[in-house]
């Protein structure tokens, strides 16, 4: 089963030389957890290590802070990545399984699917609506995968699905 994780804002070669710098594994793109217990509106690069912070967890952030009111001085920081490693949900389709990174992260696919809503909500819908299924991820040291391909009755984040005439 192969969970569509492609980087949104690093490269592969920026990819590798973190990689090497830190000795860690790219795992995927998540939001994290702010302060006041929601979620960022933007994505962090997860990575994980197998020597663990001292101060930390396996898990470690790169992604862009921005330091003033009008967004206009981004910095790229490193941070904890641990609430990253809490299960979300995602959509199987025809073996493959897509995800969206962060609240109003809205991706298209070329399959027909689209997904949107991060760890706020799954809303998805397109083409294959009626070939879909929602399923939960789980983050396993340096790679994810599917927890199961039947999501119980109540899944920690609401959801939406859109037949391309009504909210389902």
């Amino acid at each position: 089963m192969n969970i569509h994780n492609e980087p949104m804002f690093l490269n592969k070669e920026t990819i590798e030389k973190i990689e090497k710098q830190y000795n860690g594994k790219y795992v995927f793109e998540s939001c994290l957890k702010t302060k006041g217990g929601g979620w960022t509106d933007r994505a962090f690069a997860i990575f994980y290590t197998e020597k663990k912070h001292p101060e930390g967890s396996n898990y470690f952030a790169i992604g862009w802070s921005f330091d003033n009111i009008r967004l206009t001085k981004p910095s790229l920081i490193i941070t904890n990545g641990i609430d990253a490693t809490e299960e979300f949900n995602g959509v199987l389709y025809n073996g493959e399984v897509f995800y969206s990174r962060f609240c109003h992260d809205f991706r298209q696919f070329p399959n027909g699917l689209f997904v949107d809503g991060g760890r706020d909500y799954t809303r998805f819908g397109g083409t294959v609506l009626d070939k879909c299924k929602l399923v939960r991820i789980r983050v396993n040291k340096d790679k994810l995968e599917v927890v199961n391909e039947e999501v119980p009755d109540s899944v920690p984040a609401p959801f939406y699905a859109y037949s391309g005439d009504y909210w389902v």
